[in-house]
Formats: C-alpha cells, structure tokens, sequence
C-alpha cells in the first residue's frame, strides 16, 4: 500500500511539475503540446494502475484503441509542431 501511494505521488508530482513548466511557455503551441504530454503520461498511467488492481482488462480491444489514440494523438502534435516551426522560419 506505500508503494501504490509512493508511485502514486510521483506520478501526480512529475505531471503537476510539467503544467508548472507549461504554465512558463510564451509560445502557445508548446503549450498545448506539453499539456498534452503530461495528460497521455496521467492517461496511461490511469489505464494501467485501473488494470493491474482489476478494474479493466489488461488486455483485449479497449487497451489495443486506447494505445492507437495515443500515438495518433501524439503524431498530430508533432506535426503541429513541425508545421508551426517551418511557417516560421
């Protein structure tokens, strides 16, 4: 039990620290690309701790969907990223 609050704990901090960090970006679309880090890292870490304790199947068709969301959502911030840092060369 003080290892599920430790990890716990470490998790919500480093997400907590990367809005902090976040929070200090003047341009806007590095912004929106490091809050979407720190939610896929509290999303991921969410479906695994529901998994482990039993609360959703490990594996099966809802883990499979959630992991392709993931890298499609991630793709689509790096090229948005991409795209904004050629616009503005």
């Amino acid at each position: 039990m003080i290892g599920l609050a430790l990890i716990t704990i470490m998790m919500i901090f480093v997400v907590l620290r990367i809005f902090k960090i976040s929070g200090r970006v003047e341009n806007k679309i590095y912004h929106l690309f490091t809050i979407g880090i720190a939610l896929m890292i509290m999303i991921a870490f969410l479906i695994n701790s529901y998994g482990i304790s039993g609360m959703i199947p490990i594996k099966g068709i809802a883990v499979h969907f959630y992991l392709m969301e993931v890298l499609q959502c991630f793709q689509c911030q790096l090229q948005l990223v991409w795209s904004y840092q050629l616009v503005n060369l």
